[in-house]
């Protein structure tokens, strides 16, 4: 018989959670802008706006894609 809260606990393992101030900011740039940045799905964006755990690898990714974009809206300001 499998343990389900050591499968779980593996599951979580390398999954994340953004800062507030980040997700903040990211909602302000909006889903649609940063899926189509990043080529990463609607479900994984949302997720890491709510707050909800996602992989390492997708909020680097979408770190990076926001960085990128805050970048080319301030110097178009």
């Amino acid at each position: 018989m499998l343990d389900s809260q050591v499968y779980v606990y593996e599951k979580q393992r390398k999954m994340v959670v953004a800062d507030a101030s980040e997700r903040k900011s990211w909602s302000a740039i909006g889903v649609r802008r940063l899926m189509r940045e990043t080529k990463v799905s609607q479900g994984a964006v949302s997720n890491a706006i709510k707050g909800k755990p996602v992989r390492r690898q997708t909020l680097s990714i979408i770190r990076q894609a926001a960085a990128k974009i805050q970048r080319e809206l301030n110097r178009t300001s």
